[in-house]
């Protein structure tokens, strides 16, 4: 795979497990792809999600409550991903969760709105800042496919809950900066797009200088990514780094074909928000395809999603 001039960069043992790791996310999503749809076990299947999402959200509650060590997402910050084992996982879970919550209390309509609200609050918790842009970005979608912006209930809520928000940080300066005392010096250091990015921005910037000095031509086409430089942490372009641009596309081209079955169906359009925001977040949190239980969380929610509509669709 590599087709650097540095044979110092390389290991293939690496390579091999990141390989490994790009073509089983792909085999799974292919996988539930071809799955028959019986809409017989959908409820099952959605009722033992939710009670999982319940229950992890339960740990992430009672890490917070109790300010449980060993339930915290970082040691140096504010965050709480109970028992799930890494923040890049707690991130997608969430993410994935809330999309899927989402979309059977506000698209569906067939489920408690109070539940979604939940597990938005536990994901507060958790304390990435990936999961409070995707947060921000749900929000906009919500606005403007339900037209909340007309109506003027929508901007008496927005000045309410914004003064609550400066209310409550002004009576609690000491514990706002203490909770958020990292991220507050980095901002102040370094600005707010190093910080929206845990420093991805300049990482990228550095990194790259290696790749421009030792890549030729075959290695934009074809990839080679050097090991010791590690990951850039953009899901897109360390596909890029590993696959080059001929690999990405073909990667990506049969990565879209397995979720296509997805938008030629009902509420298409909140799939495709999905997709998008799911892509979008990787660039800020990293590791979509590479992390492996990332991708069963994600996939397992479209293939609900994918049931839940053809269940609609029937009925």
């Amino acid at each position: 795979m590599a087709l650097t001039k540095e044979i110092d960069f390389y290991d293939s043992r690496n390579e091999i497990r990141e390989l490994g790791l790009y073509f089983a996310s792909y085999l799974y999503f292919y996988f539930l792809n071809i799955l028959p749809l019986k809409t017989n076990i959908y409820k099952t299947f959605s009722s033992v999600t939710l009670i999982l999402i319940g229950l992890i959200c339960c740990t992430v509650l009672i890490g917070a409550i109790f300010d449980l060590s060993f339930f915290k997402t970082y040691h140096f910050r504010f965050g709480y991903m109970g028992v799930l084992h890494k923040s890049i996982v707690a991130t997608y879970f969430f993410v994935s969760s809330i999309l899927y919550v989402y979309y059977i209390s506000f698209v569906q309509k067939t489920y408690s709105k109070v539940f979604f609200w939940l597990i938005t609050i536990t994901a507060l918790l958790v304390g990435t800042k990936a999961i409070y842009l995707f947060l921000v970005c749900l929000f906009g979608y919500h606005v403007f496919t339900f037209r909340l912006y007309k109506k003027k209930s929508y901007y008496s809520l927005i000045l309410f809950v914004s003064l609550l928000v400066i209310t409550v940080s002004y009576l609690n300066k000491a514990a706002f900066f203490t909770t958020f005392d990292v991220l507050i010096d980095v901002y102040n250091e370094h600005g707010f797009l190093t910080t929206l990015m845990s420093f991805r921005d300049q990482i990228l910037i550095e990194k790259a200088s290696y790749y421009l000095e030792n890549w030729t031509v075959l290695n934009y086409l074809f990839g080679g990514k050097m090991d010791a430089i590690g990951l850039f942490e953009m899901s897109l372009i360390d596909m890029f780094v590993f696959f080059g641009a001929i690999g990405l596309l073909f990667y990506l081209y049969f990565f879209y074909l397995c979720i296509l079955h997805f938008l030629e169906r009902q509420d298409s359009y909140f799939v495709t928000f999905a997709i998008l925001i799911v892509l979008f977040i990787s660039i800020f949190a990293g590791q979509l395809f590479i992390n492996f239980s990332s991708m069963v969380y994600i996939g397992w929610i479209f293939y609900l999603i994918k049931l839940s509509v053809n269940q609609k669709e029937i009925n």
